[in-house]
């Protein structure tokens, strides 16, 4: 039993620190939500305002104030204009013809309550004049009209009993209006409009806030504290339909896959060389927290990539739960072969393992499920069938089953030499990866690094899809590809050969 150092990386940051880029980001990811939540509340606003709309008939009447003042000049009696009392007697008398003495007046004159009068009468000076104007609204035009007329009738009376200075003249009286209020669609359907904007954005931040899923290799740094080996570009299921191998894996000795997909594995065996070298790490345990995170797809190219450079490698399909490995990469396979029967000593460790040609590399896939899979992997039958192994290849990769929940994983990795952790970009959650990552540390076993798989760089704050990924590389590697690819033809043929 092999207890490797734990893994050495950045400390864990706990602060969930949202970044400009990051806000970018999620407003392009979330741009539709924003633009629904807008769209949706403008249309509710007009709707609204449609079906709720009354009809309202507005009169209106305007008076003029007169501010001239009676004074004694010697014997002489002088008339004067006070510019800054006209503005003080506009204000006055505003709230005068406003205030309940009026509308009692008022009341009185047309045999209603006052209190049915005041909500549809208000008053507005004329800006830069002495012009005071009565809007009297109410659904009925002629009562509209009438009120209006009989505000003008009883204000010069309650005014000169009132305010002892100045006085008011009427200027015109309100005629019965024709026409309604045109309803106020535009104003509420911006006030709507605001509103689903701010909620669309509130609802992104809150997204956002409560997102606690790994998005990107600074999260895999600050988050995880571990070393970022990989980044993988996610291929559309157009992609991995046209694609065409078996289950729909994208592999990287495929020519459909792209020159930016495999050079990304590239990046990430490299890495993984430098990283397993300082233990001399042989045996490589890949696996994941959830399902559907790659992490065999993740296993079969960093083992054909290994082997691209020289390298012997044997893939070994550890997940006795769920075992794929034959199909992504078509082997043919008999019933009760495999790993699970080498384990049960069904057969010999050499019977069980084929030599994928297109690919390059050594597999033992997995013939059939078992009810006890964890207690298999953590035998001693495996611990020294993987002995046995690391003698006559340079690298043996183990693919396991997810971690998270499952502890095949964890009981197969104290034989390992280090574990590679692959976690897909929003999907587990920071705290799941490192109730896992606490899993790994107590069994004393060492997490070599991550790859993150599956990245959407336009959720990454960037403008580009993964599907353009080699125009971002630039034409200096696409003219490579293309000056290489008669070659790789040619030795892919003499391979079939």
């Amino acid at each position: 039993m092999e207890h490797q150092g734990l893994n050495n990386g950045v400390n864990r940051t706990e602060e969930n620190e949202i970044s400009l880029g990051e806000i970018i980001s999620a407003l392009f990811k979330w741009w539709w939500l924003v633009i629904l939540c807008t769209v949706l509340a403008a249309l509710g606003a007009y709707f609204y305002t449609i079906y709720t709309y009354v009809p309202v008939y507005t009169a209106s009447a305007s008076m003029v104030v007169n501010s001239k003042q009676l004074k004694i000049v010697g014997q002489e009696a002088v008339l004067t204009n006070d510019v800054n009392l006209s503005a003080k007697l506009v204000n006055t008398y505003t709230a005068v013809l406003t205030s309940n003495r009026v509308m009692e007046l008022v009341a009185g004159e047309l045999d209603l309550p006052a209190a049915a009068i005041s909500p549809y009468v208000s008053v507005a000076p004329v800006r830069d004049t002495e012009v005071l104007r009565i809007f009297v609204s109410n659904p009925d035009p002629l009562l509209a009209a009438k009120i209006c007329n009989s505000i003008m009738h009883v204000a010069p009376t309650a005014i000169s009993s009132t305010v002892e200075v100045g006085s008011i003249n009427v200027l015109d009286n309100a005629k019965v209006p024709e026409f309604p209020n045109a309803p106020a669609t535009f104003r509420n359907v911006g006030v709507g409009a605001v509103l689903g904007l701010m909620l669309g954005l509130g609802i992104v931040f809150m997204l956002m806030f409560f997102d606690r899923t790994i998005k990107s290799g600074d999260d895999v740094k600050n988050k995880l504290g571990l070393t970022l080996l990989g980044s993988i570009p996610y291929l559309s299921p157009k992609a991995r339909k046209d694609q065409g191998q078996g289950q729909g894996a994208p592999l990287v000795n495929s020519d459909q896959v792209g020159f930016g997909f495999v050079e990304s594995y590239k990046a990430a065996g490299t890495n993984l060389r430098f990283a397993s070298a300082v233990t001399n790490a042989k045996k490589l345990l890949v696996t994941s927290i959830l399902t559907g995170e790659g992490k065999s797809t993740v296993a079969v190219n960093l083992a054909i990539t290994i082997a691209h450079t020289g390298k012997s490698v044997l893939l070994v399909d550890c997940d006795l739960r769920k075992s794929n490995m034959h199909g992504v990469l078509e082997l043919d396979l008999e019933d009760n072969q495999g790993l699970a029967a080498v384990l049960n000593g069904a057969c010999a460790a050499e019977e069980c393992i084929v030599f994928a040609t297109e690919q390059g590399i050594h597999v033992m896939p997995n013939g059939y499920i078992v009810p006890n899979p964890s207690e298999l992997l953590g035998s001693e039958k495996m611990a020294a069938l993987l002995a046995a192994l690391e003698k006559q290849y340079d690298y043996i990769i183990l693919d396991t089953p997810p971690a998270y929940l499952l502890t095949d994983a964890v009981a197969l990795s104290v034989y390992a030499n280090g574990v590679i952790l692959v976690v897909k970009q929003g999907c587990a959650k920071v705290d799941v990866i490192n109730s896992a990552q606490a899993a790994f540390e107590n069994a004393g076993v060492r997490i070599i690094g991550c790859i993150l798989n599956g990245i959407k760089y336009n959720q990454l704050g960037a403008f580009y899809q993964s599907r353009n990924y080699e125009r971002f590389l630039g034409d200096y590697y696409k003219n490579y590809a293309l000056t290489n690819k008669p070659a790789q033809e040619a030795a892919a043929a003499s391979d079939k050969n």
